[in-house]
């Protein structure tokens, strides 16, 4: 499960210094940027775990399919698709967090 949260850890540095480069986002400042890379980890690593955990409790045994490319689909969902619907819940939670909570519109 620690990989999630270095997963997301290096997404969010990636645009954390993204926005502090760019200067898309000014009135953010250093303790924005701070506490949208913490925050930010923290809830996409948190999504990711309970996606992975979802997975694990509902992956199906055997999956059923007419073809090779509804098995490739198949096999990729089930690989990555609910830790991915994790991480997208876990943005917009952190989303929500930074905006009403902490006052920053990212």
């Amino acid at each position: 499960m620690k990989r999630y949260f270095v997963i997301a850890g290096l997404l969010f540095l990636a645009l954390t210094i993204s926005i502090a480069w760019t200067g898309k986002a000014p009135w953010l400042g250093f303790w924005g940027l701070t506490a949208s890379f913490v925050f930010g980890t923290l809830f996409t690593g948190v999504g990711m775990c309970i996606g992975e955990w979802f997975r694990r409790f509902t992956h199906p045994d055997w999956i059923s399919t007419s073809g090779a490319v509804e098995t490739f689909k198949a096999k990729i969902f089930w690989l990555m698709g609910p830790q991915a619907i994790g991480a997208l819940i876990g943005f917009f939670a952190f989303q929500g967090f930074m905006n009403n909570i902490l006052g920053y519109a990212v």
